[in-house]
């Protein structure tokens, strides 16, 4: 059970779902462009604490972070994400760190995964949090499948106009890193499996992926080395993320996943 819900200290929009005892692992979700931490996520935070599900998060505290996704490139989102984990693990006695993220913020935390397995000298020290695979809805690493992609996701957005939205995107300053063909995508892709194929001890590189046949955004691929978790009928690329009361696959998806390890 999650006892608590607050702020993370430095990090606006952030928030922590902690268990009643000390946590000895962290889940932190990571939305897409233009989400946030509540609306990305529902109704994960409702159920979390279902009869049903329970016992899959008992032992972890989520944390659901909130950062600038529109006007910034990847590298600077990936090191505001760095800080944020560097600063919770510095705060509580986690033994691992794992991730949940869609769309554009797979590709966020795949960079610092491998920034962090690669030696980079920030993230580095993170890596010995990271031994287990993310779990990612919908990921961008191929990029946007067409045009029409960009006005489905703006006309997602709350309190954005189209017009407006589709301005913020394609003049966003993340927008020429995720465009499919992006040496940023290319080059992430590329060392990712390279690397995992010389260690592949290294499970935090190996992600697990989960689609909706209904994707209307990205290009529907995983990385070689990835394992595929679902390939759902009747989901998009915004609803792949969001287990509902009267719908909680996306959830059990997750459930799944977690009840094996052996941390």
């Amino acid at each position: 059970m999650h006892a608590t819900t607050s702020p993370v200290p430095q990090f606006p929009g952030s928030y922590v779902m902690r268990t009643e005892t000390p946590a000895t692992l962290a889940l932190i979700f990571v939305h897409g462009f233009g989400g946030n931490a509540v609306g990305t996520w529902n109704d994960f935070q409702k159920l979390v604490d279902d009869k049903f599900y329970e016992r899959a998060f008992s032992n972890f505290d989520l944390y659901f972070y909130n950062y600038e996704s529109t006007q910034r490139i990847i590298d600077s989102s990936v090191e505001t994400l760095r800080g944020f984990v560097a600063a919770i693990c510095q705060s509580s006695q986690y033994a691992a760190v794992q991730f949940i993220a869609h769309s554009i913020g797979a590709v966020v935390v795949r960079q610092l995964l491998l920034n962090a397995h690669s030696g980079e000298a920030k993230a580095a020290p993170l890596s010995k949090y990271f031994v287990t695979s993310p779990l990612l809805f919908a990921p961008a690493l191929f990029g946007f499948r067409h045009n029409t992609a960009a006005n489905l996701i703006v006309s997602s957005l709350p309190f954005l106009s189209v017009a407006t939205g589709l301005w913020a995107l394609t003049k966003g300053k993340v927008y020429s890193d995720v465009v499919a063909g992006s040496p940023v995508l290319e080059e992430l892709r590329d060392r990712t499996v390279i690397l995992f194929q010389k260690r592949p001890e290294l499970v935090a590189l190996q992600a697990l992926s989960f689609w909706g046949q209904d994707e209307n955004v990205v290009f529907v691929k995983d990385l070689e080395i990835d394992n595929r978790g679902a390939f759902e009928v009747g989901y998009d690329h915004f609803a792949v993320c969001k287990p509902l009361l009267d719908a909680p696959l996306p959830i059990q998806w997750v459930k799944d996943a977690l009840q094996p390890s052996s941390l």
